[in-house]
């Protein structure tokens, strides 16, 4: 009965993500035939099972792509009831042989525009996805922020009573499962990686395994030049484009470290990227969030709380907890010796959060400061 009650509470888009092992199940067993929704935002994924679905059609010509607003009903199911062929020889006067070994028909769909349909062509899609021809394999495709579609349309609800809906979801920077996947990637180039070093790669790349990829290219080739076969984090740092995440995190953690060279020079990457995702107002945000965080293992400390404890109580990486007790340690006081820095630094965040927003001051200007303010705080600078 508890497991019932579990399996009600969870959510459709942690259904869809362990779906993800029907659908590799489903390749293995090689019964790929049917309809199939893909969604989430690890493209990296999404596009490899595409493709292992896309080798059951034997040929190009198999294959079919249907983009948004060129949607129409008849040329749907006309390429769905096209027969497989197994080759094309454009040099040859005979026509293409049907194949009697298994080809699939393989029609993909990248966020249809079914906004022109019918109630009653809407309900012939959903009769003709329900019962589609023998060996013909149909994929709804939406790429990254398209969850709400796929989970709230109605159609795609009813789709979804019938069809393989995978949530390609990305996994969370050091699982596990990436570190792994990173390990394997420079395993068959025969160059050694420890695990530390694979985890600052991801923590340095982010968890796009897309970007991850392209990163992990370019240190094979950098070091195959270099004639070495041991990957070291300085050649991560060298080599390696920093995710928005990990820039920040050097602004934050330059700051509470005391290093303001570090945070200032991290906040100068930033503001020359012009984007809108890495504001002012974001990145703010960012530091106190990470303020808050060394608040929160401060009050825990002061508690008695052991190290280890508050990372699984907290939720934090251990890592994260040890690093904030070290800055907790040697930043104990602010500028008059009187408070702790955690109180000061939450202060201080709280009052250029204010002024970023209202002052016509440039933000960025404002951010400056109150790093120079965090990184020096307590310290002796005359």
């Amino acid at each position: 009965m508890q497991n019932q009650t579990q399996k009600r509470k969870e959510k459709p888009q942690d259904i869809h993500a362990n779906n993800l092992q029907l659908l590799k199940d489903k390749i293995k067993q090689k019964q790929t035939e049917g309809c199939y929704i893909f969604y989430g935002d690890e493209e990296y994924t999404k596009n490899h099972y595409t493709n292992l679905l896309l080798g059951a059609a034997g040929s190009a010509l198999n294959v079919s792509s249907i983009y948004g607003k060129d949607f129409t009903l008849e040329g749907f199911i006309s390429a769905c009831e096209t027969s497989a062929v197994e080759s094309f020889d454009m040099f040859s006067i005979d026509e293409p042989e049907e194949d009697d070994d298994g080809a699939f028909r393989v029609v993909k769909l990248y966020t249809p525009d079914l906004s022109v349909l019918s109630k009653k062509d809407t309900d012939q899609l959903l009769s003709f996805l329900q019962d589609l021809p023998q060996k013909t394999i149909v994929i709804f495709m939406f790429h990254t922020g398209a969850e709400e579609t796929v989970l709230k349309n109605s159609f795609y609800k009813s789709v979804g009573e019938f069809a393989l809906t995978v949530n390609f979801k990305r996994e969370p920077v050091g699982s596990s499962v990436l570190i792994t996947w990173i390990l394997r990637h420079f395993s068959r180039e025969k160059i050694t990686v420890d695990r530390h070093v694979a985890v600052h790669l991801c923590q340095t790349v982010g968890n796009s395994m897309t970007d991850l990829k392209n990163e992990i290219d370019k240190l094979i080739d950098y070091l195959r030049f270099e004639n070495r076969d041991v990957l070291q984090k300085d050649d991560i740092e060298f080599i390696c484009i920093k995710s928005a995440e990990a820039q920040i995190f050097d602004i934050a953690d330059g700051a509470l470290s005391g290093d303001f060279v570090k945070s200032a020079r991290a906040l100068g990457i930033i503001r020359d990227k012009h984007d809108s995702e890495l504001s002012p107002v974001n990145v703010a945000a960012t530091i106190s969030k990470a303020v808050n965080t060394l608040c929160v293992i401060d009050n825990c400390i002061k508690k008695g709380t052991p190290l280890a404890t508050i990372a699984k109580e907290k939720k934090l990486h251990e890592f994260t907890v040890k690093k904030n007790a070290s800055i907790l340690t040697s930043r104990a006081r602010d500028f008059k010796g009187k408070d702790n820095y955690p109180a000061l630094a939450a202060r201080l965040c709280m009052e250029y959060d204010q002024k970023i927003k209202s002052s016509r001051t440039n933000g960025y200007e404002l951010i400056l400061e109150l790093l120079f303010k965090l990184s020096f705080a307590g310290k002796d600078i005359s």
